[in-house]
């Protein structure tokens, strides 16, 4: 993400680091499919539709780019409130970097999702 060209410059005002819950509450309920023979239909089906539901909830509460293996490279997702060209704009951010109020980033856009590359000195 550092070689990557482009972007914006922003000025962060406001950052919340956006916690994970709803990954928290679906691990319970993936253990009951540990098990699942992908002989038995109705149990591959239901673990179609829990898959399906659980898409549904992560794209409706904008946590869909916040998946494990992000979180595992230290990609954090906030809530940031920053200025671009004396623009104030809100919008949830994904970063490696932690948000610090005061500080500029570049930012860029990568397929339609914010995206902040590194820190500005």
């Amino acid at each position: 993400m550092n070689r990557i060209s482009g972007g914006e410059n922003i000025k962060v005002n406001k950052s919340l680091k956006n916690p994970t819950d709803l990954m928290n509450y679906t691990v319970p309920y993936m253990v009951a499919f540990i098990g699942v023979d992908l002989g038995d239909w109705p149990k591959v089906a239901g673990f179609l539709c829990f898959m399906l539901f659980m898409f549904i909830l992560t794209y409706k509460s904008k946590q869909l780019f916040m998946n494990p293996i992000l979180a595992v490279l230290g990609y954090s997702l906030y809530d940031v409130d920053y200025e671009v060209n004396n623009c104030t704009r809100s919008a949830r951010i994904l970063s490696k970097e932690d948000l610090v109020p005061e500080d500029r980033y570049r930012l860029l856009m990568l397929a339609s999702l914010p995206i902040v590359t590194k820190k500005i000195n």
